[in-house]
């Protein structure tokens, strides 16, 4: 009888619960380690106005860059980089998050690691894999890459451009995870 009376107040209970809000679901799928649910939730708590929401968003979405959501990785990293709301700006982590966007083939992160690149802001100084960025970015459609790599040819010497284009045939995309 004892226990017939707990699985009757267990069905009750949960025949009572409130349906979770599309949120809610969403947040729950995050949780469970859902990529695109890490991201969709940063985002949604990010752009919020709260300075709770806004670091929350951030938690979210640095779970979704480690884990190699390619979007995930170029938002952090652009946050990082230029000290987005609530993110103090931050080179290194700034190169780390864009540099594997960027590897993965993200047009705007690899514009983005052209000068990153070039000066050795939070990554490695190197003219020819900044150039490789450039060949890169310029590929993938990006008007401002094409302007530096114009006047990258023009000023760097010519063994550094034909490094850099020997690296930029030889690149192969490839999913980037934070940590790793």
């Amino acid at each position: 009888m004892r226990i017939l009376c707990c699985l009757v107040l267990l069905a009750f209970t949960a025949c009572n619960k409130k349906p979770q809000t599309k949120f809610g679901q969403l947040k729950e799928l995050a949780d469970d380690g859902d990529v695109t649910a890490q991201f969709e939730v940063g985002n949604s708590y990010y752009f919020r106005n709260s300075k709770r929401e806004h670091k929350l968003g951030l938690e979210y979405l640095e779970m979704a860059a480690g884990n190699g959501h390619i979007e995930a990785q170029f938002l952090v990293g652009f946050m990082y980089d230029v000290g987005e709301g609530q993110v103090g700006r931050d080179s290194k982590k700034a190169g780390e998050y864009l540099s594997r966007a960027a590897a993965q083939g993200h047009a705007e992160a690899q514009q983005l690691m052209i000068m990153r690149t070039q000066y050795g802001d939070g990554v490695p100084k190197s003219a020819a894999k900044a150039f490789m960025w450039a060949v890169l970015a310029t590929a993938n459609g990006d008007p401002k890459a094409a302007r530096h790599k114009r006047g990258m040819e023009a000023e760097l010497p010519t063994a550094v451009v034909r490094e850099g284009r020997r690296m930029a045939k030889e690149f192969k995309p490839k999913r980037e995870l934070i940590g790793q």
